[in-house]
């Protein structure tokens, strides 16, 4: 508002919001009923300004960090549950995330290298160790393996 006069929302700028909330419009709609506004109950000016909002505070994080943690999580949840790419995500330095499903248990996590965690099954067997003697008459009951209890 300047000298009390109130702008038209560019077009360009209300077809960005537009778009923006149609791509992401689980969470926008989502955000929007649980904090008791129906989106689509509103006027057209009333709705942008409300989309306008929830942009704005979307792009808010406290670190770098945080913000790539939200683009990796959605590019998840949107690759994952809805079959979409989310358009909005940030990778560093043009660098594109590779990412297992979420039931795979990466969810967010960058992958860096193959995994190198060796199967269980295929590692030799261990030989076997006979369990330690125990004299409770002695004053080291669990012999040299085990120190005394405390006490």
């Amino acid at each position: 508002m300047v000298s009390r006069t109130v702008f038209r929302t560019p077009s360009t700028g209300a077809r960005g919001f537009l778009n923006w909330a149609v791509d992401l419009w689980p969470y926008v709609n989502g955000r929007a009923l649980s904090s008791g506004v129906n989106l689509k109950d509103l006027e057209a000016k009333d709705m942008l300004d409300v989309i306008h909002f929830y942009f704005e505070d979307d792009l808010m994080a406290d670190s770098k960090e945080e913000m790539e943690n939200k683009g990796r999580v959605r590019a998840i949840i949107y690759r994952d549950f809805y079959e979409q790419v989310y358009k909005y995500g940030n990778s560093t330095s043009g660098e594109s995330y590779n990412y297992k499903t979420a039931s795979d248990g990466y969810l967010g996590e960058e992958k860096e290298e193959e995994d190198t965690i060796d199967n269980p099954i295929k590692q030799p067997t261990k030989p076997y160790s006979p369990p330690t003697e125990f004299n409770p008459n002695s004053s080291k009951p669990f012999g040299k393996a085990v120190e005394p209890p405390l006490g």
